[in-house]
């Protein structure tokens, strides 16, 4: 399964009330929203998951209850994927691929 289908797969399961099945677990992590500026709190995840079986930090959803939100676009319009990146890989040694 592409890593593609396994968010699809986690964020399209529903319940009765429209919330997401899934819950955060040790492979999955929910954020409301995206900032560039918690690079270091998404490392942190990212570093938890790279030192387990790798996982998805997944943005645009509500943590209680669990809802998709969606995130603004507004939030891309100025977003630069390589100094995002590189202020990741700044906390890492050696750096994640």
């Amino acid at each position: 399964m592409s890593h593609e289908d396994n968010v699809r797969k986690i964020v399209s399961t529903i319940n009765a009330h429209g919330m997401l099945k899934s819950r955060e677990s040790n492979t999955v992590e929910f954020k409301q929203s995206f900032n560039a500026g918690n690079a270091a709190a998404y490392a942190r995840t990212m570093a938890a998951f790279s030192n387990n079986r790798g996982g998805y930090i997944i943005f645009g959803v509500k943590d209680n209850p669990r809802e998709v939100v969606g995130v603004k676009a507004n939030n891309f319009e100025n977003f630069n994927q390589e100094k995002f990146t590189g202020a990741v890989n700044s906390l890492f040694s050696p750096e994640i691929v």
